[in-house]
């Protein structure tokens, strides 16, 4: 062997170094994110139901169905359209439902609810009043109540965003270069 040879015999053959691995961030797939979205919204509903549920009357309790019902094809569909929305919702919407052991959000949330509709005459006073909400009126309070409460949970979202490691809202995805 040469004394001023640049080969380095304990260094390893070109065929046993690995490729080159680069990592990068994706999004959950839409389904993740809209089983997430199933489980923390059927899970924020305890509260308002039990709430609710005595204000209905006969037809009311399928308002409510129908209001739940459209709120989670919403979340499937911007599962697709606007994912990283649903992750700050879903994120957020964790933290509304463990508020439930002290229910002051789900509680301001109807409250506003009946207000605005009690103060636009979308619903007639003497149904608020009486607690006797038809088909009609319980979607509509179901559908802005729900509402409320994801725009709470999508803003505490956007907040642990804001103070948490980027790497845990978004998983990893190995890819070979």
């Amino acid at each position: 062997m040469n004394l001023h040879s640049n080969s380095n015999p304990f260094e390893p053959s070109e065929s046993t170094i690995a490729p080159e691995v680069k990592s990068r961030r994706v999004i959950h797939s839409p389904l993740v994110l809209s089983i997430q979205w199933t489980v923390v919204v059927l899970v924020n509903l305890i509260v308002p139901y039990l709430l609710a549920g005595g204000m209905t009357g006969p037809m009311g309790g399928w308002g409510i169905f129908l209001g739940v019902v459209l709120v989670l094809l919403f979340g499937f569909w911007a599962s697709r359209a606007i994912p990283m929305g649903v992750l700050l919702t879903v994120r957020g919407g964790v933290l509304v439902a463990l508020s439930q052991f002290f229910p002051l959000i789900h509680l301001l949330a109807g409250m506003l609810s009946i207000d605005f509709h009690r103060r636009t005459g979308i619903i007639p006073a003497e149904q608020l009043d009486r607690g006797n909400l038809g088909f009609l009126s319980a979607l509509l309070l179901t559908v802005s109540t729900g509402g409320i409460l994801l725009m709470i949970s999508c803003g505490l979202g956007v907040i642990l965003k804001w103070i948490t490691p980027s790497r845990w809202w978004k998983p990893r995805e190995t890819v070979a270069s």
